[in-house]
């Protein structure tokens, strides 16, 4: 069924007329059963657009039936209905009727954002582009079609908008580019795109992050792997000062912070605070980590701007593996 198009005030009319009806009929079988209220042309248009029901949609529209018709809370169009369940032929048929190409929903989302986030038919994204869909359109999120694509793997999408003109490096919700969504989640084919087309690598987002810094986060050591390749900036700070091997460390991120420490990473880069990589990697337990950390030559006796080393931060969070960590390190250079 069409969201926002509820059949239940018919439904309950119904079941209300039959439990009269039978009470009348016990009593003087003479009351008539009340004609049940007939949907509207627009309420059986977005059906049909939801349904992708070509016939009816040819039938209503001969009979008037408005094309650009509202569900019930005023918010999605059937144009919209089409895209966002990859009924093709649908949308042709509506397009060729003259339907809004960029009409927006209540969030601002129009047809070609459905049909790259959520469709799964990309003749429908064509169709629309062709009819002259704006690429670069934003919802109310800042979100773009391209990135919608991206954040619901529709890898194929991305490719076709990307041929289509989109902008590469436009900043969606949080400011975050294509390229850093396809970073942080794992999008590596996108990645791999986006960096052909020479995306913007040191764009930043609401809190300073690049790029590397969110596959660091997210432990996309190929996606770092491929930045680095592209010459990103393995030292660049975020708003509070942390730096990928930072992010990387706090996160866990074992094979990340590898790599960054590989490609020659400051190992005592310290955030605003005064916390490195070391310090964060001991206070949220991540012995691993810490262990690399240590082989790699981290200062253990840096401090944070309370005075506690990584050593103390582990202590007081009762990190004991981590506590284990530093003492094996101890012995093992104390020659014990």
């Amino acid at each position: 069924m069409v969201r926002g198009l509820s059949l239940a005030p018919f439904i309950a009319s119904v079941i209300l007329s039959v439990s009269v009806v039978g009470c009348a009929q016990k009593a003087a079988h003479t009351t008539a059963t009340a004609p049940a209220p007939a949907l509207s042309l627009s309420t059986l248009l977005l059906e049909a657009a939801e349904q992708g029901d070509i016939n009816q949609l040819k039938n209503l529209i001969a009979q008037g039936a408005d094309i650009e018709a509202r569900d019930r809370n005023g918010h999605t169009t059937p144009l919209m209905y089409a895209a966002m369940n990859s009924h093709d032929q649908a949308v042709k048929l509506l397009l060729d009727q003259g339907a809004d190409v960029d009409a927006q929903d209540f969030l601002g989302t129009n047809a070609l954002m459905f049909a790259a986030a959520y469709g799964g038919n990309d003749k429908i994204v064509e169709s629309l582009l062709h009819k002259g869909a704006n690429v670069d359109a934003k919802n109310k999120r800042n979100d773009t079609a391209l990135i919608l694509a991206v954040n619901r793997s529709r890898d194929d999408a991305v490719i076709l908008l990307v041929d289509k003109g989109a902008n590469i490096d436009a900043q969606g919700l949080y400011d975050r580019t294509v390229l850093m969504d396809a970073s942080y989640y794992g999008r590596n084919r996108v990645v791999k795109l986006m960096l052909a087309r020479s995306a913007n690598i040191e764009s930043r987002d609401s809190e300073g992050l690049t790029a590397l810094m969110l596959a660091a986060w997210s432990g996309n050591e190929e996606a770092a792997r491929l930045l680095l390749d592209k010459g990103a900036n393995i030292e660049v700070k975020g708003v509070n000062g942390q730096t990928a091997l930072i992010v990387a460390a706090r996160q866990g991120q074992y094979k990340a912070a590898k790599l960054l420490l590989e490609r020659g990473a400051n190992i005592d880069a310290a955030c605003e605070d005064g916390i490195t990589a070391l310090m964060s990697a001991s206070k949220y337990g991540y012995e691993k980590v810490v262990q690399l950390l240590l082989e790699k030559g981290a200062n253990t006796q840096a401090k944070e701007r309370y005075g506690f080393t990584a050593l103390a931060l582990a202590t007081n969070h009762e990190r004991y593996k981590v506590i284990k960590v530093f003492s094996d390190h101890s012995r093992k250079n104390s020659g014990r």
